[in-house]
């Protein structure tokens, strides 16, 4: 397979002259942003943003992923960014779909296990966000061989999931509900069969 290599330069961009995606769908709670503030105070800014000279925007560079990063710093500070020659429509997809690359990884207990037994904190914030981790990889709070500090309050569920059974002999009724239903942003619908 030939990978073309869209990244074009690091570069050091006032946070100020950046300009967010007008389609950017994501949204950050307060607790997020108090953990990225956190993050920055506790290890500081080890990333980079991901920009591309939009021809929507007059030709500035556009955001497709940092923009809480971006708008934490304030306006002044230098984001180190990965310049892209995306064009608008290819930066509207990888706008859609990088998040989502990134939650498709599973994680593997064992190795969040080692790796959260060696990390020291200053930050309940951080704290908070590690225990999450543990927990969604299984691990036991307290009780088990590794003591994670419990959140005390959950974030809402990503995804909620109805089972709906239809006679396959009525599908045919309501197959445009249920292809209604497929066409909402971020929707998972999957048909199968089954006797009983």
């Amino acid at each position: 397979m030939d990978i073309r290599n869209r990244v074009k330069k690091l570069q050091q961009i006032r946070a100020g002259d950046l300009v967010p995606h007008p389609r950017n769908f994501r949204t950050h709670s307060q607790e997020q942003r108090a953990t990225i503030r956190a993050v920055f105070a506790e290890i500081g800014f080890a990333g980079a943003a991901l920009v591309y000279k939009s021809k929507r925007a007059g030709g500035k560079l556009t955001v497709i992923d940092g923009h809480m990063r971006d708008e934490e710093v304030g306006p002044d500070y230098l984001v180190p960014c990965l310049v892209t020659d995306l064009n608008d429509d290819e930066a509207d997809k990888l706008l859609a779909i990088f998040d989502r690359l990134g939650t498709m990884a599973g994680a593997d207990p064992d190795k969040v296990k080692a790796l959260l037994a060696d990390i020291e904190t200053g930050s309940d914030e951080i704290d908070a966000l590690l225990a999450s981790l543990g927990e969604a990889a299984g691990l036991q709070a307290a009780g088990g061989e590794i003591e994670l500090k419990r959140v005390s309050e959950q974030p809402p569920p990503k995804m909620s999931w109805v089972l709906i059974g239809i006679p396959t002999v009525r599908f045919g009724e309501l197959a445009n509900l249920v292809e209604s239903v497929a066409g909402i942003p971020d929707t998972i619908v999957e048909t199968t069969v089954s006797n009983g």
